[in-house]
């Protein structure tokens, strides 16, 4: 999947020039929408998943956008809260936390 950081943007004259940053990640796509869906439980409400999760659904009320820092903080976050009855299986959690080094990034799923 792909992955997006802003670097600067600058105007000259009647022009606007956005530099981005994109590279590609090598991340499980199912993982993550089982994360969004499953663990975080998205969906229902648009403005609060990106508010609280850095998620952004599609019209399907699938994840297509994802700010990296603010998805594992979320997933840390309910981590904590919930105790142990409702945490993600040690290897997935291995598995998402090896986007920690990208967490400036946002990633696309579309």
């Amino acid at each position: 999947m792909k992955a997006k950081k802003f670097i600067e943007k600058k105007v000259e004259g009647e022009f606007e020039l956005i530099k981005n940053h994109v590279i590609e990640i090598d991340v499980d796509k199912t993982m993550i929408e089982y994360i969004c869906s499953g663990y975080l439980e998205t969906g229902d409400d648009p403005e609060y998943d990106y508010t609280n999760y850095g998620v952004l659904s599609d019209e399907d009320g699938e994840p297509a956008y994802i700010k990296i820092g603010k998805f594992l903080e979320a997933i840390d976050k309910k981590a904590h809260d919930s105790g142990d009855e409702d945490t993600l299986e040690p290897d997935e959690y291995q598995k998402v936390q090896k986007l920690k080094e990208f967490s400036d990034y946002e990633l696309w799923l579309k």
